[in-house]
């Protein structure tokens, strides 16, 4: 009787699987309308709750945030983007945008661009679970660490509600236009204090929180200003300087003590600008203008090269770029003037690329440097070096300089990037030649006694050794494959990577069978710390998990992907015993590795052909992984095909793979219409959605 009860459920088991395989829907592209996409995911510091985007195709999405404890507690924002979580984790901060469907409508009725909806700023306490709602939000801002404080700007138009939080400047009611000057927020979320600032043109935030800095435009006059401090643990404002004219950039070092601007007062479109230093113990206020002493002749501070301060708070950096030409009368109208593109055969670019960089080449700027305590300038790039690598965190002596423009001619002959680099002293602004014309990448110790490079020629890696100029080989063919075997271009293979530097001066790269580590001083020292040519099969890619790091962590976590089987996973290597620990290896996909930044809790999302690429959640020990997200469950309602790997012998004679897509309840009798893609190299995507 028991084995009949069986049978007939496993008859039915049986039915009910072909009537749904029957009743499924075929997948059209009327589908893409309610397919979903993940994004910007982002997991607290603590590690206790994630936040992350739920798209669809076209429409409105949502924002979900899930405490990790208990994934049944998750709360959903609707319309809301581009969050961020403070750094106490006591609140997430997020855009809420218009509804697409009446944003839509209102563009098709011909609104113009500036009256349309604007975005408001959500704000929602973890804690409490309560959203908070500011309407009519520009641009908000937590700092980097320390304390959970939001500063906000809002739009021209908007008006809070009045009380004795808000420093008023009598406004007079008018149209709002789109460069007004406008009501500014701020709210320590511990201690639950909201202050308003009135007339603010630009804030900038301290990375520790400490203070806020902020232009304001007291009056109706066209060109004056007030740069003002907030200072966040007294609660109160402080007056800094006073200006006319404009102010392009504006920035304070890390913990609220020094700012600087870039300003011009000039009224015409020939606008030569100035730095200004401001320095809080003291009170001190320096400027750098175009007869600065060391200042190059014909020169002025660029309002576009990129304001910022060392972590050291020693050294100020921005750009200085040649004067602008004096204007001139135009003697003709419109009508008669030509326009004509003039091209030399010399010209190191083509006609078209000239035109179409002109506004990157309007902009261009050259690196220098200011030394508040000694009160001296320093002129780090150049037109005969023009590129300078920056490192503001290690603030090395000496910095990388590099320029590639007399060689740009050959890259339509050759197809080879050639480069001469140099190194440049940060303090006087010394230069040496290291290389010249050479065909790939470089990168200087954080010393600056070896460079650090590879040769296309010969395909190995080489160091510099800076003080006697002595060139090293590291790693050659005779050692290991150091560039792409799969290259499939007609040129030369490029290096498979640098992963970067140890504290210690070690120099890490990628090999075809793993990681080598290279010591610059001394080639025997050099070894291969990862893989080997037995398991030639693995392919591993450090996954940087500290934003803020400056060298190679002591435990590197890296991705492993199985060129043979399409398996991937993770593995921690320990650099101090040289021992690899392979924690998850599965028939998927697995990428988008994200640490908490104060727990040992790991995000990666897990994919397959047809399983969409969900988020899982692991701890210290990988020994589990919790599948936290479900974007499209709707899903198991189509019909879903498959993928197989297949592989052949070419005409020459090389082995090759490939995949074969499958149709939902595919039949070997039946016949079908194949669509050949067969552009580089695709068999690795055997496991990808």
């Amino acid at each position: 009787m028991i084995k009949r009860i069986v049978g007939y459920l496993v008859l039915l088991l049986f039915v009910s699987q072909i009537l749904k395989a029957q009743e499924c829907i075929k997948l059209g592209h009327e589908a893409h309308s309610e397919w979903y996409v993940l994004s910007n995911t982002k997991i607290s510091n603590d590690g206790n709750f994630i936040v992350y985007e739920r798209n669809p195709y076209r429409g409105d999405g949502v924002l979900i945030l899930s405490q990790l404890k208990d994934l049944t507690v998750a709360d959903t924002i609707l319309r809301a983007k581009n969050a961020r979580v403070s750094p106490g984790d006591l609140a997430v901060a997020f855009e809420i945008y218009p509804a697409y469907d009446s944003l839509k409508k209102l563009k098709l009725e011909g609104v113009k661009k500036d009256k349309l909806p604007k975005d408001s700023l959500g704000v929602f306490v973890v804690k409490e679970r309560k959203l908070i709602k500011f309407p009519k939000v520009r641009t908000y801002e937590f700092p980097e660490e320390n304390r959970d404080l939001l500063v906000w700007l809002h739009e021209p138009g908007f008006e809070p509600k009045h009380d004795n939080t808000i420093d008023s400047l009598k406004p007079k009611k008018k149209s709002p236009k789109k460069d007004d000057p406008v009501w500014m927020g701020v709210w320590d979320l511990k201690k639950d204090k909201k202050h308003y600032l009135e007339k603010v043109k630009q804030f900038d935030l301290a990375e520790n929180g400490a203070a806020l800095f902020y232009v304001q435009k007291p009056n109706d006059t066209i060109d004056s200003l007030t740069v003002n401090r907030f200072d966040m643990d007294k609660w109160t404002n402080s007056y800094l300087y006073s200006l006319k004219g404009e102010i392009k950039q504006f920035k304070s070092d890390n913990k609220g003590a020094q700012l600087a601007l870039v300003t011009s007062a000039d009224t015409t479109k020939r606008k030569l600008y100035e730095l200004v230093y401001w320095e809080f113990e003291r009170n001190d206020i320096q400027k750098i203008d175009s007869v600065f002493p060391s200042m190059p002749d014909g020169f002025h501070v660029s309002e576009f090269g990129n304001l910022r301060f060392s972590d050291d708070q020693q050294a100020l950096f921005f750009g200085i770029a040649p004067k602008p030409l004096p204007e001139t009368k135009d003697t003709l109208i419109d009508d008669e003037k030509v326009s004509v593109d003039i091209w030399n055969w010399k010209d190191q670019q083509l006609q078209t690329q000239q035109i179409k960089q002109l506004e990157r080449e309007k902009k261009k700027n050259y690196l220098a440097v200011y030394y508040p305590a000694q009160q001296r300038f320093v002129q780090l790039g150049s037109e005969k070096i023009p590129n300078v690598q920056l490192d503001t965190k290690l603030n090395p002596k000496f910095m990388l300089g590099s320029v590639n423009d007399h060689y740009q001619y050959l890259n339509s002959w050759e197809q080879t990037r050639y480069v001469d680099y140099y190194r440049i002293n940060r303090l006087n602004g010394d230069t040496l030649k290291l290389l010249e014309k050479a065909n790939s990448m470089a990168s200087l110790s954080p010393q600056g006694d070896y460079l650090v490079y590879y040769n296309r020629h010969d395909s190995a890696w080489y160091s510099l050794e800076i003080e006697t100029m002595q060139q090293n080989i590291l790693g050659g063919k005779q050692q290991d494959v150091f560039y792409n075997l799969e290259n499939d271009i007609p040129n030369e293979a490029g290096p498979l990577g640098f992963v970067g530097w140890t504290e210690d001066g070690k120099a890490l790269v990628y090999s075809w069978f793993g990681v080598w580590q290279f010591d610059p001083t001394e080639n025997s020292a050099s070894k291969r710390l990862i893989g080997n040519k037995q398991n030639k099969n693995l392919r591993y890619r450090y996954q940087r998990t500290d934003p803020e790091e400056t060298y190679l962590p002591e435990e590197m976590m890296f991705s492993v992907f199985d060129r043979q089987s399409k398996q991937s996973g993770f593995a921690v290597f320990n650099r101090k015993q040289e021992k690899l620990k392979l924690l998850r290896m599965e028939d998927a996909r697995l990428s988008g590795l994200i640490k908490a930044k104060n727990a040992k809790k790991y995000l990666f999302r897990q994919e397959t052909f047809s399983d969409f690429p969900d988020y899982y959640l692991t701890n210290k020990d990988w020994k589990s992984a919790k599948r936290i997200t479900e974007a499209n469950p709707q899903q198991s309602d189509y019909c879903w095909g498959s993928v197989e790997l297949v592989s052949w012998i070419s005409y020459a004679g090389d082995s090759l793979e490939g995949l074969m897509y499958l149709p939902a309840a595919y039949k070997e009798s039946g016949s079908y219409p194949v669509l050949v893609y067969y552009y580089e190299r695709y068999s690795g995507n055997l496991y990808r959605h």
